[in-house]
């Protein structure tokens, strides 16, 4: 479990610095940026925020947010499958496996779709559309694998404190 809590950290801390640094600073007018709308915008919605982006927002997104969210699906999926990995076997751990694994290609998915986004002249609908169902695959995905790994920790620490490890002395 410790290669769990190490990629988990350091996703954590990807996640904060794109909450602190980044993502305050890609808010256009009152709307939050792609990767903050958890089912995404509606095509005529995201094309309102494409509009409203300045060229030094559009330049943010895709230069430091971009280069952050390129690590931070693969550590949160490598913590996750890890964690699934210490405390599931056999079908289960494939099964749980399933949402990990469409949450990591749906956020990249989604990253794609968004450089599309601010580099075109004038996004396509259809291309808007992929990305918001890549942006709702991906929050669906990634609440089932972040519930149930919740709830298994809570199992194991169920576990630990109906039986204690004994103590070696040391």
């Amino acid at each position: 479990m410790r290669l769990f809590w190490i990629l988990f950290m350091a996703s954590a801390a990807l996640f904060a610095a794109m909450q602190v640094w980044t993502m305050p600073h890609l808010f256009a007018a009152a709307l939050p940026p792609f990767d903050a709308q958890p089912f995404g915008y509606p095509p005529r919605a995201a094309l309102d925020y494409l509009a409203l982006l300045s060229d030094d927002q559009r330049a943010l997104y895709l230069g430091p947010q971009h280069l952050l969210d390129l690590f931070y699906p693969a550590l949160l999926a490598g913590a996750f499958a890890t964690g699934f990995r210490a405390q599931l076997a056999g079908r289960w751990l494939n099964l749980a496996l399933i949402p990990v694994a469409s949450g990591l290609l749906a956020d990249y998915a989604e990253n794609l779709l968004v450089r599309l986004a601010l580099t075109a002249e004038g996004p396509s609908h259809a291309l808007l559309q992929a990305l918001q169902a890549a942006t709702v695959i991906k929050t669906l995905s990634v609440t089932v694998s972040a519930l149930l790994m919740t709830a298994l920790l809570i199992r194991a620490g169920v576990r630990r404190l109906r039986h204690p490890r004994p103590s070696t002395g040391r």
